[in-house]
């Protein structure tokens, strides 16, 4: 007999190539599946490994019934979500334990002992409080939820109420939602690819063909939303290759379309929608041999490039609704390099400019950047070890799921993954050249704004000259795991002072990032910028000889200061570390003192062991 604690066993063996990843990190199979569910949850949301692991920083004791904290400002009004992730049985209380932990943290007339991460993000959620927002209160479960707390299939809240906050006077729409590993795992939808061809039948007089400026061939069709609900159930996300990013999910679906669907009248959907989008290598238009009244459209590598959250949510009302009136407008374009991997500027543009009203996150777009493609076959060749560069989100989960397939990317050393995304390299670029605050407050701006995008990710540069700022990054935050909190030591001069205070390091992983390019960039005698080529690649091949020194210090060196100025300003250390003056006098000393270690080394002879020896500048 197959009980439901078996088939959840059956789902969490289909994630586990997801949990690898956070594996490596060092966390347990609890904290795996915690971190997992925050991402599948908040996916729209573009998290780097970084932030869903500050966003989870709340979990522990005191956490208050809360196991990550996020604000979306990107959502209108603002969101700020919670999740409190079970590897168990979830129920109703649990719901309560975090709807009274968040009033607790925002009346501070209710008493709490809340742990200091959580302090810190509802001080600083309540000092940048927007005028209009609402509150998401998530569970997940690595066990299929019990019948009375099941998720609703099609994603919306399990409940919803108004909620007086009376630590900031405001009543306030909260939403519950329950995400089981079912749910999790059902709209985690897997990759591959093979080409998609699609065949729709309709009426003679529900089509035309049209060519633009002569050549290009364009065919618009009223397809029956039966026929794509079944293309939908048999490709999932496959459809949708051509869009920058994968898993788009149900999410952000318009409720009044919806209801539209459901409706005894549901034909109404083709008048309200604004139908699809598509691309096709070839597209034929074929009489139906046992019915002149139709004809048969077949789109050979059919992708749809706008039209996604339409056919997910009609493929969801399709499972218990009848939608055999209904129809959807498609326009559906040849292109004959529509089904290439190469750069494809025609798709690519009717990509972007059909989803201008519904734009994806900036780092989606530089997706089919020919320079970050030319950089995505340099980490796979190595430099000098392969490097796996996800320049597509969800790349990684689906091309690379087995252990073989990733063993190409295994440090034998560390037993650790060499990946990185589009987003965590372009952070760490983006600090080495100064900007440590930007990079981990607003990488979006290294995407929309082309000056910010063309100074980190110049075209001019090597995947070497990339990979640099990121291996210290990953040394910074080794560092920062294995000093989660900093206190000043009992020999500090202004130890007696503060003897209780302390921080969590992980605000500093940027900061270190900068403050070693600024070593580098003070030993070379140079303005900041990145290294040549040569550079970075003695550099990376003598990491062992120079980078834990380096970051060990500069996380001594920026510890101190960030919380000496944090008790010394009443401020929250992730308050300071948004800006970047903070850093300016730590730095210039930290600069000074390594440029006098070289000079005495290399005066001496640059003897093996030393850093004269170690780092590629001649002269300082």
């Amino acid at each position: 007999m197959t009980t439901r604690r078996n088939r959840s066993a059956d789902y969490r063996d289909r994630i586990q190539p997801f949990l690898e990843e956070w594996e490596e990190m060092g966390l347990n199979s609890w904290q795996q599946f915690r971190n997992w569910s925050v991402q599948q949850i908040l996916w729209d949301s573009a998290l780097s490994t970084d932030q869903v692991e500050d966003i989870t920083r709340v979990d522990g004791k005191g956490d208050e019934g809360i196991d990550a904290w996020f604000v979306d400002d990107s959502a209108s009004p603002q969101r700020l979500i919670l999740v409190q992730a079970k590897n168990r049985q979830i129920a109703r209380e649990d719901f309560s334990k975090m709807k009274d932990g968040l009033l607790n943290l925002l009346d501070r007339d209710r008493p709490s002992n809340p742990n200091r991460a959580l302090l810190e993000k509802a001080s600083l959620f309540k000092h940048d409080l927007p005028d209009e927002f609402e509150v998401d209160l998530y569970l997940s479960s690595s066990i299929i939820a019990q019948q009375h707390l099941r998720p609703n299939p099609s994603g919306d809240p399990w409940y919803a109420e108004e909620i007086h906050f009376s630590g900031i006077d405001r009543n306030i729409r909260t939403h519950y939602y329950v995400r089981d590993i079912r749910f999790l795992v059902d709209n985690l939808q897997i990759m591959h690819e093979n080409p998609v061809d699609a065949y729709f039948v309709v009426d003679k007089t529900e089509f035309f063909e049209y060519r633009v400026g002569g050549h290009t061939k364009t065919v618009a069709a009223a397809l029956q939303a039966d026929d794509l609900a079944n293309l939908y159930q048999k490709e999932k996300q496959n459809l949708f290759r051509r869009n920058p990013r994968y898993y788009l999910g149900l999410r952000g679906r318009n409720d009044a379309i919806k209801k539209t669907l459901e409706d005894t009248q549901n034909e109404d959907f083709y008048i309200y929608n604004n139908g699809l989008t598509c691309v096709a290598t070839s597209i034929r238009v074929d009489e139906v041999t046992t019915d002149p009244a139709k004809v048969q459209v077949t789109a050979e590598n059919f992708q749809i490039v706008n039209g996604c959250q339409t056919t997910a949510t009609i493929a969801d009302v399709g499972l218990r609704k009848n939608l055999e009136k209904v129809r959807v407008l498609a326009k559906i374009i040849e292109n004959p390099h529509s089904g290439s991997e190469e750069s494809d500027a025609t798709s690519d543009n009717i990509a972007r400019y059909s989803n201008i009203q519904n734009p994806l996150k900036a780092e989606d777009w530089k997706a089919n950047d020919p320079r970050q493609k030319v950089w995505y076959k340099e980490f796979l060749r190595g430099v000098p070890d392969p490097w796996f560069y996800e320049i597509k989100r969800g790349t990684w989960g689906t091309s690379y799921r087995d252990a073989n397939s990733r063993k190409p990317f295994r440090d034998n050393a560390t037993n650790k993954l060499r990946k990185v995304t589009i987003r965590e390299l372009g952070q760490s670029c983006w600090a080495f050249l100064g900007y440590p605050a930007e990079a981990k407050e607003k990488p979006r701006d290294m995407f929309d704004n082309d000056k910010n995008y063309d100074k980190v990710f110049n075209q001019t540069l090597t995947a070497t000259q990339l990979l640099l700022p990121h291996i210290i990054y990953v040394a910074a935050a080794a560092k920062t795991k294995i000093e989660p909190t900093y206190a000043l030591p009992p020999t500090d001069r202004e130890y007696e002072q503060f003897p209780e205070a302390s921080i969590a390091t992980d605000h500093l992983r940027h900061s270190i990032v900068a403050a070693v390019g600024n070593i580098f960039f003070n030993l070379k005698g140079s303005p900041s910028g990145y290294l040549s080529h040569d550079e970075s690649a003695r550099l990376i091949s003598n990491s062992s000889e120079w980078l834990d020194r380096l970051v060990d210090d500069a996380f001594s060196t920026l510890a101190r200061r960030l919380l000496l100025e944090s008790v010394k300003s009443g401020v929250g250390p992730r308050s300071i570390v948004r800006k970047n003056d903070w850093m300016n006098e730590p730095n210039y000393y930290l600069a000074e003192a390594y440029k006098r270690q070289v000079k005495v080394e290399q005066d001496a002879g640059s003897s093996p062991g030393t850093l004269a020896h170690a780092l590629p500048f001649t002269t300082v």
